[in-house]
């Protein structure tokens, strides 16, 4: 594995669909979130939401999820 985290297969595959592949490392930031709900707030950031889920459906939500072809956040409702 690279220091970026990112496997010679991922980098091949993205390589052949044309795009980067790259690991980013985040820490949660109390201000930073607070600015994005903020934001949500004042509709200056829009969530897509394609599906909500019941937990009972997780499997449904996880094979979506793993055909790669999901436009927006896929929601699980507890």
């Amino acid at each position: 594995m690279s220091i970026t985290g990112v496997t010679a297969e991922t980098e091949a595959k993205a390589k052949a669909l044309g795009v980067s592949a790259e690991f980013v490392f985040v820490q949660a930031n109390g201000e930073q979130l607070r600015h994005v709900a903020e934001m949500v707030d004042a509709g200056q950031l829009a969530v897509t939401v394609a599906q909500t889920f019941s937990l009972d459906d997780v499997t449904t939500a996880f094979d979506i999820s793993a055909q790669g072809r999901v436009r927006g956040k896929l929601v699980m409702k507890i």
